[in-house]
C-alpha cells in the first residue's frame, strides 16, 4: 500500500481519499503492534543476556510512547485546521489526554538520559528535541493553534504550514528513539567484542589449563602410574616366589618410594622366611639323622650288652653242666667204689690189704669230687654275679630307655606347640590376604614340619615301649636265671657237704 500512499501524498488534501487515509491508520496500528511484539521480544532476550543495557531500550520506549501520543495529537490538530473547525468536547478530551501522556513519556526520557554515564551524543539528540517540540517557537506556535480551536476563532497557521513545522518537531522525538537504539547498538558492539576477547582469554586459559592438564597427566604417568606398574609386576614375581627380583623407585623419597621401601621390607621378610624354611629343613633332617643315628647305637648297644649277657649265661650254663657232669662221674665212681668197699668189707677178713687200698683210692675220689663240687660252687656263685651285673645293667638301661621316653614326650609337646603356633599363623595369613600368601607358605610347611615331628616321636616311643617291654622281660629271665643258678650252687654245696662227710667216714 505504500505506493497508493505516496500517491495519494502528492494529491491536494481535498482531493485526497479519506477511506485510505482510515485504512492507513489501521494498517499502520498492525505494524506497529507487530514491531512492539518484536521488540519486546528482543528486549526480553537482552534483558537476560546484557541487563546493562536495558536503560537503552527504556529510553527508546518512553520515546517513542512519546512520538506516538505527540503525532496522534498533531493528527488531531490537522484534521481540524484542515477543516477549519473548532474541537469537539470528545476531540478536546482525547487531546487533552494525549498531551498528558506525551509530557509524562517525555519527562521519563529527560530522567532517564540525565545519569552521568549516559553518552553525550544521545543526552545531545534529548536536548534538540526538547528545544523543538517542547519549547521555543513552535511551542508557542502549537500553543496558539490549540487555543484557537477550542475558542472556534481563525488559527494562525494553515493546514500546511503546520504540517511543515510539527512533521520536523515529531522526527526530532523519533531521533531521540533511533539515537538510543544507536547507543544500544554500540553498547551491544562493545559487550560483543569484551565477550569475543573473553572468549578468546577464556579459550586461551582454557588451552593453558589443557596443556597443564596433559602435563600434569604425563607426570602422574611417568612419576606415579609407571613405577606403581613395576612395582605391582615386582610383588607378583614376589609372589610367585622368585625372590631376586629387583624392587624398583627403592631412592625415591615422595609415597612411591614409601610403597617401593615397604614391598622391599616384605621382599626381605619372604627371604628371611625362605631361608628360616631352609634352616628348619636342614635341622629336621639333622634331626631325623641324629635320631636315626642314636637308635642305630642304641639298638647296638642293648644288642651288645644283651649278647654280652646271654653269653656269659651261656658260658656259665656250660661251665655248670661240666661240672655237672663231673659230679655225676664222681658220683658214679663213688658208687662204684662203695660196692667195691662193700665187697672188700665181705672179704676184709681175708683181704685187709685190698680194703686199706680200696679206702685210699675212695678217700682219694672223696678227695677230688669235694674238689670238683667246690669248683662247681665257686662257678655257680660268679655266675650268679655275673647274672646280678647283667641284672643292673639291663634295669639301666631300661632307666635310659625310660628318660629316653621323657625327652620322646618333650619333643611331642613341643612338636604340639610349633603346630598350633603354625595354625595361628596361618590364620593370620589369612586375615592378611595376598601380602600374607609367603607367611602361609611358611605357616604350612612349619605345620607339615611339626605334624612329621609328632610322627616320628610317636614312632620312637612306641619303639622305646618295646625296648623297655624286653629290657623287663630280660631282667626277668636273667632273674630266673640267677635263681636257677642259686639253687644249683646251694645243690652243689649240699653235695660238697656230703661228700666231705663222706671222706671223713672214709679217712676213718
Amino acid at each position: 500500500k505504500r505506493p497508493e500512499v505516496d500517491a495519494m501524498l502528492k494529491l491536494s488534501p481535498d482531493a485526497r481519499d479519506a477511506k485510505l487515509a482510515g485504512r492507513v491508520m489501521s494498517d499502520g496500528e498492525t505494524v506497529l503492534t507487530q514491531v512492539t511484539g518484536i521488540t519486546q521480544t528482543i528486549e526480553r532476550e537482552i534483558r537476560i543476556l546484557q541487563p546493562g543495557l536495558l536503560r537503552f531500550l527504556a529510553v527508546r520506549a518512553a520515546a517513542g510512547l512519546t512520538r506516538t501520543t505527540a503525532g496522534n495529537s498533531a493528527l488531531l490538530l490537522s484534521a481540524n485546521l484542515r477543516a477549519q473547525r473548532a474541537f469537539a468536547p470528545a476531540e478536546l478530551l482525547t487531546l487533552t489526554a494525549d498531551d498528558a501522556k506525551t509530557n509524562q513519556a517525555w519527562t521519563e526520557v529527560r530522567e532517564l538520559v540525565e545519569v552521568d554515564d549516559m553518552p553525550p551524543a544521545l543526552k545531545a539528540t534529548v536536548a534538540t528535541a526538547q528545544t523543538t517540540y517542547f519549547s521555543g517557537a513552535f511551542k508557542s506556535l502549537r500553543d496558539n493553534v490549540v487555543v484557537a480551536l477550542t475558542a472556534g476563532t481563525k488559527p494562525p497557521v494553515s493546514v500546511d504550514d503546520w504540517r511543515s513545522q510539527v512533521i520536523p518537531a515529531l522526527e526530532t522525538i523519533g531521533n531521540v528513539g533511533f539515537a538510543a537504539m544507536a547507543e544500544l547498538n554500540v553498547a551491544a558492539e562493545q559487550a560483543a567484542a569484551t565477550a569475543r576477547t573473553a572468549v578468546i582469554v577464556y579459550a586461551v586459559i582454557l588451552m593453558v589449563a589443557a596443556a597443564i592438564a596433559g602435563l600434569g597427566l604425563l607426570v602422574v604417568v611417568r612419576r606415579v602410574t609407571l613405577p606403581i606398574s613395576r612395582l605391582t609386576e615386582s610383588m607378583q614375581v614376589l609372589a610367585g616366589g622368585k625372590l631376586d627380583v629387583e624392587i624398583p623407585s627403592t631412592t625415591r623419597r615422595d609415597e612411591v618410594g614409601a610403597m617401593a621401601k615397604a614391598v622391599l621390607v616384605f621382599k626381605e621378610e619372604m627371604t628371611r622366611n625362605a631361608a628360616l624354611e631352609a634352616q628348619a629343613l636342614e635341622t629336621r633332617q639333622r634331626s631325623e639323622a641324629e635320631r636315626r643315628t642314636s637308635m642305630r647305637a642304641l639298638a647296638d648297644d642293648f644288642e651288645q650288652a644283651v649278647g654280652s649277657i646271654i653269653g656269659s649265661v651261656a658260658s656259665a650254663s656250660s661251665q655248670l653242666h661240666t661240672t655237672a657232669q663231673g659230679m655225676s662221674e664222681a658220683a658214679r665212681k663213688t658208687s662204684s667204689q662203695s660196692t667195691a668197699v662193700a665187697a672188700a668189707a665181705e672179704e676184709a677178713s681175708t683181704n685187709v690189704v685190698m680194703v686199706a687200698s680200696s679206702a685210699e683210692e675212695l678217700g682219694s675220689s672223696v678227695t677230688e669230687i669235694a674238689r670238683q663240687v667246690e669248683q662247681s660252687a665257686q662257678m655257680s656263685a660268679s655266675a650268679v654275679a655275673e647274672a646280678a651285673k647283667t641284672g643292673d645293667v639291663i634295669r639301666e638301661l631300661a632307666q635310659a630307655a625310660s628318660r629316653i621316653g621323657d625327652f620322646i614326650g618333650l619333643i611331642s609337646n613341643i612338636a604340639s606347640q610349633t603346630n598350633l603356633l603354625a595354625l595361628n599363623a596361618t590364620i593370620e595369613a589369612a586375615r592378611a590376604g595376598d601380602a600374607g600368601k609367603g607367611f602361609a607358605v611358611v605357616a604350612s610347611e612349619v605345620k607339615t614340619l611339626a605334624t612329621q615331628t609328632a610322627k616320628a616321636t610317636e614312632e620312637i616311643e612306641s619303639q622305646i615301649s618295646a625296648i623297655q617291654a624286653t629290657t623287663q622281660h630280660a631282667v626277668a629271665v636273667i632273674e630266673g636265671v640267677g635263681t636257677q643258678i642259686r639253687q644249683m650252687s646251694d645243690v652243689a654245696s649240699g653235695i660238697s657237704a656230703a661228700v666231705e662227710e663222706q671222706g671223713i667216714a672214709t679217712r676213718e
